[in-house]
C-alpha cells in the first residue's frame, strides 16, 4: 500500500485562493448580469452586441457553476484531510503516552539494555575463537 502524503497548509492556502476566485467571478457575473440587451439601438450590431450579451450571461453562469463546485470539493477535502491528519497526530501522542506508560513502569527500558546478563551487539570480541 503507498502513502500519500498532503501537505495541508498548501492545500488550505489552495481553499483560500479557490474561495477569492469563486468570489470574483461571482462579482463577474454580478456586472454581466447588469449589461442590458439593446433592443432600442437603431444599428447593424445590435444583434451581435445583444447576442454577444446573452451568450456571455451564460457563459458565465457556467464557469461560476463549476467554480463553485470546485471550491466546494477542494473544501471538503482540505476539511477531510486536515481531521485525518488531526486524528493521527492524536495517535500518535497517544502511542507516545503508552510507551512513556511503559517505560516508566519497565526499568532500563528508557535508558536501553542495561542488564549485564545480556551481551551487547558490540562486544561479541569475547566470544570469537582466536
Amino acid at each position: 500500500m503507498a502513502n500519500l502524503y498532503i501537505d495541508t497548509d498548501t492545500l488550505q492556502s489552495l481553499v483560500t485562493a479557490a474561495g477569492q476566485t469563486n468570489e470574483a467571478i461571482t462579482d463577474a457575473c454580478t456586472l454581466l448580469n447588469q449589461i442590458v440587451v439593446h433592443n432600442d439601438w437603431q444599428c447593424d450590431e445590435r444583434t451581435k452586441i445583444n447576442e454577444n450579451t446573452v451568450t456571455n450571461r451564460t457563459t458565465a453562469l457556467t464557469i461560476q457553476t463549476h467554480a463553485a463546485s470546485f471550491y466546494s470539493a477542494i473544501k471538503q477535502a482540505a476539511e477531510l484531510f486536515v481531521e485525518v491528519e488531526n486524528k493521527n497526530i492524536a495517535r500518535v501522542n497517544e502511542i507516545d503516552e503508552k510507551i512513556g506508560q511503559i517505560t516508566s513502569v519497565v526499568q532500563g527500558i528508557s535508558g536501553g539494555i542495561s542488564s549485564p546478563d545480556i551481551v551487547a551487539f558490540d562486544d561479541f570480541s569475547s566470544t570469537m575463537e582466536e
